[in-house]
C-alpha cells in the first residue's frame, strides 16, 4: 500500500501539467519593422549584421522556435539558423552576419516554431530587397558616396575614367586613356616630342611660354615679333633692316638678343653707340664725340655740347646794363639737357657761378669768368674758354661812346650851320619903302 500511493501522486501530478503545456498553443510572428540592417548603406564585401526580432503573440505560453535568413536571389542562406525562446507576450532578437557582393538582392527571413498548432504561418515571413553597392577603391565607402571611386584624386564628375585610377583624361576622346595614349590629342606627334600634347592644333613651343607656334606671334620670346623678324623692311621707318631669324632668339649667336642687337645677323658686332653704321668693335670714336676711343675716358658717352651766347639787358628800374653769358642751349647728343651741370671760374680757377647763366654788370669788376665747364648726367665734361678781359670790353664801349659823341657833335654844328643861313638870307632882302 505504502509503495502504491507515491505512483499515484506522481500521476496525478504529471496528468496536472500536462493541460498547462497543451492547454493553450501560441503564435509567432514576424513584422517588416522587426526585420532591419545594421547599415542602410550596404558595401560590397563589408560586413552587415541582419536582425529579426520574433513576438510572441500568446500572452502565457512561451514558445520555442528558429530563424532563418536566405538570400533568395543567389538560394543560399546566411549563416545558420537562430534558436529562439519567446516568453509570452515577449519578443527575441537574433541576428546573422552578412559580408555580401555588390548587387541586389531579396533577403528572405522566416521563423519556424517548434510548436505550430495554432501558429498563424501568414506572419511567419518576411521579405526585402537591397542593394550592395561597389566600393572600387575599398575605402569603406561606395561608389554611389564616394566623390572619388578610383581614389587617384580627381573627382568623379571630372574624371573620364571614374573606375580606373590610372586615368582620369582622354583628351582626343578616343576611348584611350592619356596615361595609356601615345598621342594624346591625336595630332600626328607622340606625345613624347609633342611639346603640347594635349592641343591638336599645337606640337610645338620654341620659347617655352605654354603658347604654341601657330598661336604665338613671337615664337623665340626675343621681343620682335615673326613677321617683323622675317621682314627686310622697318614697318615703323620704311627703312631697310635684316631678317632674322623668328625661331632664334640670337640669330648670329653673338650673345646679344636680336632685339637688343643693332647687327643681328653679325656676329662680330652688336652695337653701334653713335648710330653711324659702323660697329662699336670697329669703330675707334664709339660715342662720335671726336676724340678717339683711347683718349677718352668715356668712350660710350658723348660729352656735352657746349653753346654760349652773348648779349647785353637794361634793367628798366636802375637802367644798369648787363653782359649776358648764356650757355642754357648747351645740349648733351646722348643724354638729357636738363640734367647737364653748369660751372664758371676765373682765370685763377675760383669756382664763381654754377647757374645755366651768368650775369656781368657794365662796367666789369674785378672778377670775370674766364671758363665755363659743363657736366653730363655720367660726369663727362667740355670746356669752354670765354677770353673775356675788363680792358678789352670797355675799350669797344669807349669806341662805340666816342662815335656816338662825334655824331652828336655832328648834329649840333650842322644846326647852327642851317640856322644861320636862314638869317643871313633873311637879312639880305630889300626893305619896302
Amino acid at each position: 500500500m505504502k509503495k502504491i500511493l507515491p505512483a499515484l501522486l506522481t500521476l496525478c501530478l504529471g496528468l496536472s501539467i500536462i493541460p498547462l503545456v497543451f492547454a493553450d498553443s501560441g503564435d509567432l510572428a514576424l513584422t517588416s519593422d522587426n526585420v532591419y540592417l545594421s547599415d542602410t548603406t550596404i558595401v560590397h564585401n563589408q560586413a552587415v549584421r541582419i536582425y529579426a526580432t520574433v513576438k510572441n503573440n500568446s500572452s502565457n505560453q512561451d514558445l520555442l522556435g528558429s530563424v532563418q535568413f536566405k538570400n533568395q536571389t543567389t538560394g543560399h542562406q546566411i549563416g545558420n539558423d537562430q534558436p529562439i525562446s519567446v516568453r509570452g507576450g515577449g519578443t527575441d532578437t537574433v541576428f546573422v552576419d552578412w559580408r555580401p557582393m555588390a548587387g541586389t538582392y531579396t533577403i528572405v527571413t522566416t521563423v519556424y516554431p517548434w510548436d505550430t498548432a495554432g501558429d498563424d504561418s501568414a506572419n511567419n515571413q518576411i521579405s526585402f530587397a537591397v542593394t550592395v553597392d561597389y566600393d572600387y577603391d575599398n575605402d569603406g565607402v561606395g561608389n554611389a558616396q564616394d566623390p572619388d571611386d578610383d581614389n587617384d584624386g580627381v573627382a568623379d564628375k571630372e574624371d573620364l575614367f571614374p573606375l580606373d585610377k590610372n586615368e582620369s583624361q582622354d583628351t582626343d576622346q578616343d576611348g584611350l586613356g592619356n596615361n595609356a595614349d601615345l598621342d594624346d590629342d591625336n595630332d600626328g606627334t607622340l606625345d613624347e616630342v609633342d611639346a603640347l600634347p594635349q592641343d591638336a592644333n599645337e606640337f610645338v613651343d620654341t620659347d617655352e611660354d605654354g603658347t604654341g607656334n601657330n598661336t604665338d606671334f613671337d615664337d623665340d620670346n626675343d621681343g620682335l615679333s615673326d613677321v617683323y623678324e622675317q621682314s627686310t623692311t622697318d614697318p615703323n621707318s620704311g627703312e631697310a633692316k635684316p631678317s632674322t631669324n623668328p625661331l632664334l632668339a640670337d640669330t648670329d649667336t653673338d650673345g646679344y638678343n636680336d632685339q637688343v642687337d643693332t647687327f643681328p645677323s653679325d656676329s662680330t658686332e652688336w652695337e653701334d653707340t653713335d648710330h653711324d653704321n659702323i660697329g662699336d668693335n670697329t669703330d675707334f670714336d664709339d660715342d662720335g664725340d671726336g676724340l678717339a676711343d683711347l683718349e677718352d675716358d668715356y668712350p660710350k658717352n658723348h660729352g656735352p655740347v657746349i653753346t654760349v651766347e652773348r648779349y647785353e639787358e637794361t634793367d628798366p628800374a636802375t637802367l644798369e646794363k648787363f653782359l649776358i653769358l648764356d650757355a642754357s642751349k648747351s645740349s648733351d647728343p646722348d643724354g638729357s639737357a636738363e640734367r647737364l651741370k653748369f660751372q664758371w671760374f676765373t682765370k685763377e680757377g675760383r669756382l664763381i657761378g654754377e647757374e645755366a647763366i651768368f650775369k656781368l654788370a657794365i662796367p666789369f669788376k674785378n672778377i670775370l669768368p674766364s671758363t665755363l665747364m659743363v657736366f653730363d648726367e655720367n660726369g663727362e665734361s667740355r670746356t669752354f674758354n670765354l677770353s673775356l678781359t675788363g680792358k678789352g670790353y670797355l675799350k669797344i664801349m669807349g669806341g662805340a661812346l666816342s662815335i656816338s659823341l662825334l655824331l652828336t657833335l655832328a648834329l649840333i654844328i650842322y644846326l647852327k650851320y642851317t640856322a644861320s643861313a636862314r638869317s643871313d638870307k633873311k637879312s639880305s632882302k630889300p626893305k619896302k619903302k
